[in-house]
């Protein structure tokens, strides 16, 4: 019982919060551009199934919370419910307030609506990596062997552990991300490592290994693969407009 409450308190309440997180920025994204696009926003809900509490805006929103904390959505006017699907009866031109209806706005704003949630998530993103790489750096592994791996390539050419790899070839090394990038473009070629080793730096030739690997989707691949591991971090800071940059890239 006491794992069960661990286990509840160190997953699932977490997992909870950032869904929630999440899923307010998304529908928030959906209720800014719908108001910009005078579209009435009825309903903005965290959770679904019965209420458990909200208040209604002066704009006539009812802003709730509700018992299912697995999504959300916003509902608007002349929506049968949450799936946005249209109540036909009330898209009539005669219906009352026809023009703040979301199902009779153009195209061009429908579509603006819809994707802004999305969007949002995107933007938001962005921001926390932002955030996240002005004040606490951007993370990357050294060059530096922690791990040869038995009947690898590594451990065949002679590679060792607490290697520094300097360069391969001319190309000068400042992450194993890179080292790594390099090895698996070049399976079966040989590459001329300048390797520090206990502070002497020495010259070492490799011929990364011919691996086929699959991924997630099922879809195969063939790279170099050297056979070895670094789990050495260090943390960039980096400037506002870097920060920016590798955050749209991240």
């Amino acid at each position: 019982m006491y794992d069960l409450i661990t286990n509840i308190f160190n997953y699932l309440v977490p997992f909870l919060l950032v869904l929630t997180l999440l899923v307010f920025v998304h529908e928030m994204g959906h209720y800014i551009i719908a108001r910009i696009n005078s579209v009435k926003v009825e309903v903005f809900s965290i959770g679904f199934g019965p209420e458990l509490f909200g208040i209604d805006d002066r704009h006539g929103t009812r802003w709730k919370l509700s018992i299912i904390p697995l999504g959300g959505y916003v509902k608007f006017l002349g929506d049968m419910g949450p799936a946005s699907m249209p109540d036909k009866s009330k898209l009539k031109k005669t219906s009352d307030n026809h023009n703040l209806m979301f199902h009779n706005k153009s195209i061009l704003q429908r579509m603006s609506v819809v994707l802004a949630g999305p969007l949002a998530n995107f933007i938001f993103a962005i921001v926390i990596f932002t955030f996240i790489f002005l004040v606490y750096g951007k993370p990357f592994s050294l060059p530096i062997i922690s791990e040869v791996i038995p009947n690898s390539s590594a451990q065949i050419y002679g590679l060792k552990a607490n290697d520094k790899i300097l360069s391969v070839g001319n190309q000068k090394i400042k992450s194993f991300e890179e080292l790594r990038n390099i090895v698996q473009m070049n399976p079966n070629a040989n590459l001329e490592l300048s390797i520090l080793r206990n502070n002497n730096i020495i010259g070492i030739d490799v011929v990364p290994k011919l691996v086929e690997i699959e991924d997630n989707f099922g879809n195969k691949y063939k790279i170099g693969q050297l056979g070895i591991k670094s789990n050495e971090t260090e943390y960039l800071k980096l400037g506002f407009f870097s920060s920016l940059i590798f955050s749209f890239e991240q």
